[in-house]
Formats: structure tokens, sequence, C-alpha cells
């Protein structure tokens, strides 16, 4: 017996190789026995659309066997047509963009052309839908009976409408050692539909780039709430403003602890300080070195009670000099007492009683003890004074004066 096999196929594979089964031989015979074997013909043609179709088998010649021959049948099955509907995106509140389809899975020469109806996309998206994920959905085609249609969905995606606010800036400040900066003003919002209305959150402050003294962008980081009359902050997306520079000034420091020293008069108006400086108004823990609080400047090189002033300066520490301005102190006048002269040179001059205790000095003056270069005039230097206007060994005094020299 001679058995075609039954086959079966999809519209677009062609026609497979055709095949047959033997059965009844006797002994050690094999279809290889057979001179010459079976073959198979079948009416379908080389792209045989959807059907059934006879496969006969014929052309065995063995004088030792009666041939009985067992048709078989070629099934030509609908081949899967995708339709798949477009992806496609938007902003909020705008129109729905074009959906369109695409098709995979024609065969032979079939195309779009080749539908009896072609699909269109629809989604379930409008105009004024929320953002989010929305399906959109093919249907509509005809096609021939060679084909079995399979959809695809796909998804519409609708994207937050940007809104920009304004009316906010940071706002300048002595240097605090912080970064936080409140924003003074009240936000507008610009781009939001119709009468909707959102509410700002985060905007009481924003972030400045350095927390230093000096001229600091600031950034913000406002965020949005559902408002009134449907608007619902998912709907959006804010940019953030761009605020102008905020100044940062310095921070005042006061300084305590010193005092000038009082001395005798040398001619210099440098005068050393005494004392530790402590440094008041510091931010936190940040230290400063000080610098310049060796000396302070008299008005005055002279003797007497002299205002003094101080150039003290700051330096980085644990934090920055640049952060902070120093109002210098308020000293205490310095007393300068005046300084000691001694004079040599001068004598008595002997002579005979005349009754006077006046008594001409004899011999030039020599001051010591002046400072530097300077100079001074000596009055009252003519005579001195005896202790008694007696004849004898007397003692003298004088009444040495000084004048500018």
């Amino acid at each position: 017996t001679v058995s075609a096999n039954n086959l079966v196929t999809t519209y677009g594979g062609g026609v497979p190789a055709l095949t047959t089964t033997y059965s009844g031989f006797v002994g050690n015979d094999t279809p290889a026995s057979l001179t010459p074997g079976a073959t198979e013909t079948t009416t379908a043609p080389a792209h045989p659309t959807i059907g059934s179709y006879p496969i006969t088998p014929s052309g065995v010649v063995d004088s030792t066997y009666f041939i009985v021959y067992n048709p078989g049948l070629l099934i030509v099955n609908p081949a899967t047509l995708t339709i798949t509907a477009s992806g496609a995106s938007k902003i909020y509140n705008s129109a729905n963009p074009a959906l369109t389809v695409g098709y995979s899975g024609f065969e032979y020469s079939d195309t779009i052309a080749s539908l009896t109806t072609a699909a269109s996309a629809t989604t379930t998206a409008v105009a004024g839908s929320n953002v989010g994920s929305y399906p959109t959905t093919a249907a509509g085609a005809v096609a021939s009976a060679n084909y079995t249609i399979a959809y695809v969905a796909g998804t519409l995606t609708v994207n937050p409408l940007t809104l920009t606010v304004s009316g906010y800036s940071g706002t300048g400040r002595a240097y605090n050692g912080s970064t936080t900066d409140a924003l003074s003003g009240a936000g507008t919002l610009a781009g939001l539909v119709g009468s909707q209305t959102l509410v700002l959150g985060g905007n009481a402050s924003g972030t400045l780039a350095s927390a230093n003294a000096g001229s600091e962008p600031i950034t913000t980081a406002i965020t949005l709430a559902n408002g009134t009359n449907g608007g619902l902050a998912a709907n959006y997306i804010l940019t953030q403003p761009t605020l102008g520079n905020v100044t940062i000034g310095q921070a005042p420091l006061t300084i305590s602890g010193y005092s000038g020293t009082g001395r005798t008069y040398n001619a210099s108006t440098t005068d050393a300080l005494s004392g530790t400086g402590t440094l008041v108004g510091l931010i936190g823990s940040d230290t400063l070195l000080l610098g310049g609080n060796v000396n302070g400047t008299l008005v005055s090189a002279s003797a007497g009670s002299e205002p003094i002033t101080t150039a003290i300066t700051l330096a980085n520490g644990s934090g920055l000099a640049s952060n902070y301005t120093l109002a210098q102190p308020t000293l205490a006048n310095v007393t300068i007492t005046q300084a000691p002269l001694t004079v040599s040179g001068y004598s008595g001059t002997g002579r005979a009683y005349n009754g006077s205790t006046t008594d001409a000095l004899s011999g030039s003056g020599t001051l010591a003890g002046l400072i530097g270069s300077q100079t001074l005039t000596l009055g009252g230097s003519a005579s001195g004074t005896l202790a008694s206007a007696n004849a004898g060994s007397e003692p003298i005094t004088t009444a040495i004066t000084l004048a500018n020299g």
C-alpha cells in the first residue's frame, strides 16, 4: 500500500515537500527495493490559497506486489496578519495626534491595497485627558479569507504641560553660615489651563551656591500641589525660575581684651597693645586669626593722655576672613609720661660776699637723655641760688628750664 502523507501548511508557506508512506513489504524488502518508487503530485498551485488540495501517489512498478494507492490531503490554513495601533504622545490639553496602524504578515505580493477595508486606530484619550497612558486600538480591517487578523494595541502618552513662575527674588542679608536664603515676593504661575489654579510649595526659601559673603547665585525647588477648578499638579511640570544673584554682606565683628601700654615718652606713635583679643560675632564654630594686634598708633608721640587706634586684621581660620568685617576697638587713652633728662657742665662761681644768694653759673650745659636727634634750648642757666648769702662753702641750686629746640 502506497499512501500519500497528509500535510498542513499556512498561506504564504508555499507547497511543502510531498512524502509517501509504504506498508506491506515482505521479507527484507524496503522502499529501496522498488524500481521506480512512488511519486506524489497535488493540484495545489505554487502559491496556494486556503483550502484543501488532494495529494496523489503513483508510479510504483514492481511485479511481485499488487499496488494499492491511498491519496492524501494538503490543507492550507490562513496566515496571521498583525495590525498594530501606533504609539504617540502629546502635551496635556493639546489635541490628539493623528494615529496610524502598522501591518506585518502580508504574504506573497499582498499589500494594504489587498484589503477590502483598511484598519484605523482610535484612543480613549481626549484633548483634556489628564497626564497618563491611554490605549490606542486598531480595528475595522477586512481581509481576504487567506488571513486571520490579530490586533495589537498601542499607547498614547499624555505628558505634563510646562509652567513658569515669576515674582520671586532672593533676600540679601549678612553672612550667617547658611546656604538657605529666604525668598521674597509672591509667585505667579504662567501657563495654567483656563481657570485652573495650583498651590505653590517650597517657596519660602531657596539655596545659595555658597554660604559665603559675596554675590551668590540662588536656586529654588518650588513644588506644585492640586488647586481649584480642576487644577491637578500631575498635569503640569514647573520650570524653576532664574533669579538674580543675592548679595550676602560681611557679618560684623567686634573685638575686646586689648589696651594700650602706658610708658615714658620715646618719640614714637607706635604703642604696644596689651591683653588678648576676643572676637564677638563669629558664626557657629567659625574661628579666625588676628593680625596687626601687636601695636596700636597714638594720635601723638608727645607725653600726655594720648588716644590710640588700631589696625587689627582678620585671617582665615576654620572660617573665611572675607565673610566678616571687623570694627576696630575703642581703647582708653594711653598715658605717656615725660622722659627724664639730666644736665651737666655747669658750676657755681666763687666770689666775695656781697649779701646776695644769686650766684653766676659757669660752664656750658649738656643734656643727657634726649631722644634721637632732638635738641632743646636751656633757660634759667645764667645763675643759681645759694643756700645762704653768707661767706663760706654754700650749696647752690638751679632752676634751669627747657624750651623747644
